[in-house]
């Protein structure tokens, strides 16, 4: 009796076994290793079936079905599936799915079990053949529109002197832009809060900064307010104090003199440099600055024309400092 090897379809290349695996007559007794006994893993046969071939050969496809819900109106009424066909060679079975998507309100995942798919004139059932880039074949009903290939199966049809073609695009579904404008929004939302709370971080940390480095030091300047063109009016002595942690300001009059009897001329607070209206309290950058005050300068204080002539000690060091030129008092 001829000796004929077993075989397995997932073993590979290795599927030939060893000599003690076959029989060579009724009573089953093994063979004997002989010259023209032995059977070996090499002594493959020139030509495997082709089902060995295509055990477990899978093609993988991209497509897109189309579902029209009559019942209801508007950008829901149409939906469009993405879905990846498979066509497995050894038997000629398809299986089709549906990724799923968070919150998508849709039945997805397993759309088509696996098995043969026949042709709508009763021909037979679909075969790879039938499958190409735009191929529209039909599913229980559906119509399945192929739009790509992954590169395996590009590949398998390369080997079949076969050209899939350039891919398709797949149609948008309204629910999917839809989704994609809300996503978009919630981003650009998230985006912009961020952004506010680094900006706040940062305000935050300038802030402690400008205390820490600023705290109490205060820039004094010593300035005359002349309202004797109006009626019963005086020269008013001020002392105007700059804070320099927050750039507000505040001002307190002397009877008289700089020496005089002290009362209250303005509450500490941010100074617009043209006071119109109150919209002009809320522009900061519209406030007066380090850089409006010096000696010689003249200020305006909510209508109050006020003429800089001196300042202190530690101001001057102050603006030595800062801009290298000295500051000297008008008589």
């Amino acid at each position: 009796k001829d000796v004929r090897p077993a075989w397995s379809m997932s073993a590979g290349s290795r599927a030939w076994s060893a000599p003690n695996s076959f029989a060579n007559d009724v009573r089953g007794s093994r063979i004997m290793a002989t010259k023209n006994s032995v059977a070996s893993y090499l002594d493959r046969p020139k030509t495997l079936p082709a089902f060995v071939h295509v055990d477990k050969v899978a093609l993988r496809f991209r497509c897109w079905i189309k579902d029209d819900l009559a019942l209801l109106t508007g950008p829901d009424r149409v939906i469009v599936h993405k879905c990846i066909l498979t066509y497995n060679l050894i038997d000629d079975s398809f299986s089709m799915m549906e990724p799923r998507q968070e919150n998508s309100g849709l039945n997805q995942g397993q759309i088509l079990r696996r098995q043969r798919v026949p042709k709508p004139d009763g021909s037979g059932v679909y075969t790879w053949r039938d499958l190409f880039i735009g191929a529209d074949i039909m599913v229980r009903g559906q119509v399945v529109h192929i739009v790509d290939a992954d590169e395996y199966t590009r590949k398998w049809y390369m080997e079949q002197a076969t050209e899939l073609g350039e891919p398709l695009q797949a149609p948008t579904d309204p629910n999917e832009i839809r989704e994609m404008r809300e996503r978009r929004k919630r981003k650009d939302y998230e985006m912009a809060k961020q952004r506010r709370i680094q900006a706040d971080m940062m305000q935050v940390e300038e802030v402690k900064h400008r205390f820490l480095t600023y705290d109490r030091k205060v820039l004094r300047f010593y300035a005359v307010w002349d309202d004797r063109a109006n009626i019963f009016g005086a020269r008013h002595y001020i002392t105007v104090r700059f804070y320099l942690f927050d750039y507000s300001i505040d001002c307190q009059e002397f009877e008289g003199s700089r020496t005089g009897k002290k009362s209250r001329f303005l509450v500490r607070q941010r100074v617009p440099k043209r006071y119109k209206s109150l919209d002009d309290m809320k522009d900061d950058t519209n406030c007066i600055s380090m850089d409006d005050l010096y000696i010689g300068a003249r200020i305006n204080i909510f209508g109050k024309d006020i003429f800089i002539y001196d300042c202190d000690d530690f101001t001057r060091r102050y603006y030595h400092s800062q801009f290298g030129e000295p500051m000297h008092p008008i008589e």
